[in-house]
């Protein structure tokens, strides 16, 4: 592990890997980071059933509404649902590497968004000294992405702010021409936050996340607005996830027309909106 000292603290960052046999790369200059796959990790927590969800296709149809707000008869969804699978197997793998990493002198930071993929990383950072007074550290980028530490200056709190630093990044078939991820925390606390926002495309679709979420023992929660998948739609993905276990639902203009199951998979509803 190398270390890095700033004129009021000083910090080591560690790579965990997203997924077993990944091996990252040294850190640049003031400290070090260490890349994993992330693709590798959310295709392992993505189960069969996401795969099958993200065959189906089509638009939003007719079908007759219950009382209930569901429907009967089916719609289909034009979503890829596996994009959205990986990404919360993603998370899942992020907060398992995160528990027990956040409190007494320790924290961490990651980059997710949906269609990341294998870009996708998980850093853990030990930090030298307690965050005494409103300071950041200088940034340290390391290929397409960029990190940097700070204290808030509000007692005990910190930050960890990732963004991608090459613009346009290509991941795969998505291009994305901005993504921000903050982590915050307080030492001595076993939750932290996390906000995601990110500007993505494939091809003609627009993977635009903006995101709020929290993990907390092992697990996360997620609440992500994605503005433009669905065009004059309202579009939620709302989750949790931890342990290999997972729940929650896609919603669009607050129908739900997928649910999320076992191994992060998603199956759509064939609600209608």
């Amino acid at each position: 592990m190398t270390a890095r000292t700033a004129p009021l603290m000083a910090l080591a960052l560690l790579m965990i890997p997203a997924c077993a046999g990944e091996d990252g790369g040294s850190g640049g200059s003031g400290g070090s980071t260490s890349q994993a796959s992330g693709e590798d990790a959310s295709s392992g927590t993505s189960g069969s059933s996401g795969a099958e969800a993200s065959s189906s296709g089509g638009a939003s149809g007719e079908g007759t509404s219950t009382g209930e707000g569901t429907t009967q008869g089916a719609c289909e969804l034009d979503v890829d649902l596996a994009v959205l699978s990986d990404h919360l197997g993603a998370l899942a793998t992020m907060a398992g590497a995160l528990h027990n990493e956040v409190g007494a002198g320790t924290g961490g930071g990651f980059l997710a968004a949906p269609g990341l993929g294998e870009l996708s990383e998980v850093l853990t950072i030990t930090l030298k000294e307690p965050c005494a007074g409103a300071d950041a550290l200088d940034p340290v980028c390391e290929g397409a992405s960029c990190g940097q530490l700070v204290c808030s200056g509000d007692g005990a709190g910190w930050s960890f702010n990732a963004w991608l630093d090459a613009i346009p990044t290509q991941a795969g078939d998505f291009t994305f021409s901005e993504l921000s991820v903050v982590v915050s925390w307080v030492d001595g606390a076993d939750e932290v936050s996390f906000q995601i926002l990110s500007k993505a495309t494939r091809g003609p679709e627009s993977w635009s996340v903006s995101a709020n979420g929290t993990i907390q023992g092992g697990a996360f929660e997620i609440v992500a607005l994605l503005p433009e998948l669905i065009d004059g739609a309202e579009t939620v993905l709302v989750a949790s996830g931890g342990g290999g276990a997972f729940s929650g639902q896609l919603e669009v203009n607050g129908v739900d027309v997928a649910l999320v199951g076992d191994g992060a998979g998603m199956t759509p509803t064939g609600a209608c909106w």
